[in-house]
This record gives C-alpha cells, sequence and structure tokens, in this order.
C-alpha cells in the first residue's frame, strides 16, 4: 500500500542583494581607493569596506501568497457563495493600518455572466469589502467561459484589485466600452479600502463569490 500523506515542506530562499551604489567621490580615477556603499558620504576615511551596513541593503522578503486550484473550483448556477480561504500567521498581533499596506487582491477567474455574481474580500475578524457587487445589465463575461452550463471549465483571466490602481471599476468599465469581456488586468473596487482598516493581518482571508442570479456559471482558478 501506499501512504496518502503529504508531507509539507519548508523552503528557505534568498533575495537579490540590493546595493546603493552612491560613492565617496563623484571622479574616480584608474587605481584609485573609493568607497561604495550607503555610508560612502559619511566624510570618514576610515570606513571599512568589508562593514554590511555599509556596502548595501538587505531585502526582507515578502511572502507571495497565492492560493492555486489545480483543477478549478466550480461557481454553481444560483446555489450560494464560493469561499476561497489563505490563513496567514506571520504578523504576530499587526492590523492593517492603511490601504497601502495591502498590494493587490488576485483572482483567476472565468464566468459567463459577470452581472450574475458578487465579489467580496473578507478579513479574519469579519470586515468585508466589495470587489464587485450586485451590477446586473450587462452580458459580460469574464476570462473565457464555456457558456452552456455544462460545468465545463473555460479560461480563467489574471484580474487584480488594487488600492492604487489607475483602472477604472468593472462597471465603469462595461459602462464605458461595452466589452464582451473584461480583460485582464489591475483595476479598482467598487468598494472603499478603508473598510478593511483594523483587520488583524493574521487569521484567515476570504475570498467570495456568490452566484445569484440563474443561467450562468463559473470557474475559480486562483486567489491570492
Amino acid at each position: 500500500c501506499s501512504s496518502a500523506n503529504i508531507p509539507e515542506i519548508v523552503v528557505l530562499v534568498s533575495t537579490p542583494y540590493v546595493f546603493d551604489l552612491a560613492t565617496s567621490t563623484p571622479v574616480i580615477c584608474v587605481g584609485s581607493e573609493v568607497v561604495i556603499g550607503r555610508e560612502a558620504f559619511a566624510g570618514s576615511d576610515t570606513l571599512s569596506i568589508n562593514e554590511d551596513d555599509q556596502n548595501g541593503n538587505s531585502v526582507t522578503w515578502v511572502e507571495q501568497q497565492i492560493l492555486s486550484f489545480e483543477n478549478g473550483v466550480y461557481i454553481p448556477d444560483n446555489q450560494g457563495c464560493l469561499y476561497a480561504e489563505l490563513t496567514f500567521n506571520q504578523f504576530g498581533t499587526a492590523t492593517l493600518s492603511s490601504p497601502d499596506d495591502i498590494a493587490s487582491v488576485l483572482m483567476n477567474l472565468e464566468h459567463s455572466f459577470v452581472g450574475d455574481i458578487t465579489i467580496n474580500i473578507i478579513c479574519p475578524n469579519g470586515q468585508v469589502m466589495s470587489l464587485w457587487p450586485e451590477a446586473g445589465g450587462s452580458g459580460t463575461f469574464l476570462g473565457e467561459p464555456i457558456d452552456d452550463e455544462s460545468g465545463v471549465p473555460g479560461v480563467g483571466y489574471d484580474y487584480t484589485f488594487s488600492p492604487n490602481s489607475t483602472g477604472p471599476t468593472w462597471l465603469d468599465l462595461i459602462n464605458s466600452s461595452f466589452p464582451s469581456t473584461i480583460p485582464a488586468g489591475d483595476y479598482s473596487a467598487d468598494g472603499d479600502w478603508n473598510d478593511l482598516v483594523g483587520c488583524p493581518l493574521n487569521g484567515t482571508w476570504q475570498l467570495e463569490v456568490c452566484d445569484i442570479v440563474g443561467a450562468d456559471d463559473g470557474w475559480v482558478f486562483e486567489f491570492g
């Protein structure tokens, strides 16, 4: 027999070193000595070029949290909500103090009618922000769905929502250009990112996708 246990392995990785290329003199002649690093202009001629803090800056590794569903998760037609969950445990007791604390919310999905669904982000203490509301009135797709309600997955597109996005909301895009499908890209959220201020960073964050109208379905492939 074979074991069905899946071991969890922690892999430690390194980031590239970032150098500050400020120099102790703006003119460098062949054969002369020059100090390179962020302490180069400290006004001292005795700086050691072997000290780590004088030769560059170390980089803090930022873990990119993405939940990938190998075969996708089905969003059935008008049968409730899908919840994709990501759990964080590296932030201690820190809370979200500003929308800028979030780089973006990522999802890869397809759906044969964006007007059928609502999309929310829910933080560990239950605070909710709307990414896409109950909009209705549009035959616009997400990604490239199989538009026959057969339950067969189509092609998901990468969509991100960022606090400082220069892109429109999906609703603004639909009302201005009437696309057949919303292109992959970065967009503004429907809701206010300040709705998430005060959320604990540690805990389980949820992507909620609810199909609330009959006759269409979709798939979620990634959430991050």
